[in-house]
């Protein structure tokens, strides 16, 4: 279970709650307090695309600074496997590992033993550690067994991984009175790879522009919105009190940059593809307007030809009436 560590002692989440879960737009939202230590946990649970988001802000409530850590700690039990492996790097994780700094991985996948092996598990979960939409990157990651890697001081040298489970840390800071520190992470069930990810093909929502850049049914672009507000780039709770809150701050926001110029050559590369479909569209009608008038003047000459021959007809009728004419008055001349 979620822990926090205020001046070398830890707290578990579940036996402090202050206040009840409340969801507000989706967001599920629980309030934690640690008695006389002054720290206020706010747990925020919302779900981006096919996970969740856990996310936690630690705030110092008390009057003094105070050094406070955080630890996130979970079980991974898929379905009846208790024992659900890890996968990290593309590779099984067999015995307990601790992760720090760099060799921390951007992620990892566990899998139902019973339905499958590895990747190609029909059952299968899935944890973003760092990169897009992390807010700060942990100190460190535990694999292992899930009543040992809850401790703060986790030793990996302990054998096989047995029951599963993980922990991340956040190390402890010194936060000023009234300052604080958000962190988050993401966790949840993933597509079976026998399915099309809904999340990257075909999954209509609010967050999506669908349009429609041709004449054919089919013929449809599609363009992904982002949500670059302050609380989804992690800089809404910014704070400049102290020289360690300063530098978090300026962590942050160089991340949140980082994250707008990524979707922003994302954008740039939506522009591109859409002057080119618009070059192609144009194309298009010059070419269907230039097809059409190729077939209204080639429909000219068998008309004309028509009219023509309808002409020959009557002229040549005419003619004939008028001889038929001449002749009966010749005979008539005659028999006087």
């Amino acid at each position: 279970m979620p822990s926090v560590r205020i001046g070398g002692e830890s707290f578990q989440l579940r036996t402090n709650t202050s206040s009840a879960t409340v969801v507000t737009d989706g967001v599920h939202k629980t309030i934690y307090t640690i008695p006389d230590k002054n720290v206020e946990v706010i747990q925020s649970v919302s779900i981006v695309k096919d996970k969740y988001e856990i996310k936690y802000t630690i705030t110092n409530t008390g009057s003094d600074k105070n050094s406070i850590g955080f630890q996130f700690h979970l079980d991974t039990m898929l379905g009846n496997d208790d024992s659900a492996p890890f996968i990290v790097d593309g590779s099984k994780v067999t015995k307990q590992t601790v992760y720090s700094g760099d060799d921390i991985p951007i992620g990892f996948t566990v899998y139902n033993q019973d339905t499958g092996t590895l990747s190609n598990a029909d059952f299968q979960a899935g944890g973003i550690i760092k990169g897009e939409g992390i807010i700060e990157n942990p100190s460190q990651l535990a694999i292992g067994n899930y009543s040992l890697v809850d401790d703060w001081d986790f030793n990996s040298n302990t054998g096989a991984v047995g029951d599963s489970g993980y922990s991340l840390w956040w190390d402890q800071r010194e936060i000023n009175s009234g300052g604080s520190f958000t962190i988050n992470t993401f966790y949840g069930q993933s597509v079976p790879p026998t399915i099309q990810d809904p999340t990257k093909s075909s999954g209509d929502g609010p967050f999506d522009l669908l349009l429609q850049v041709g004449a054919n049914t089919n013929k449809q672009f599609r363009v992904q919105l982002s949500d670059a507000r302050a609380i989804n780039l992690g800089i809404d709770q910014l704070n400049v009190l102290s020289n360690t809150e300063a530098n978090q701050a300026l962590a942050r926001i160089d991340k949140a940059i980082q994250l707008v110029s990524t979707e922003r050559t994302k954008y740039g590369a939506y522009q591109n593809a859409l002057e080119h479909i618009n070059n192609n569209v144009t194309n298009y009608k010059v070419n269907l307007t230039a097809s059409e008038s190729r077939i209204r003047d080639l429909d000219m000459p068998k008309e004309i030809t028509k009219l023509t021959n309808n002409q020959v007809i009557l002229q040549s009728a005419q003619a004939m009436l008028a001889q038929a004419n001449q002749s009966s008055q010749s005979i008539l001349e005659f028999l006087k």
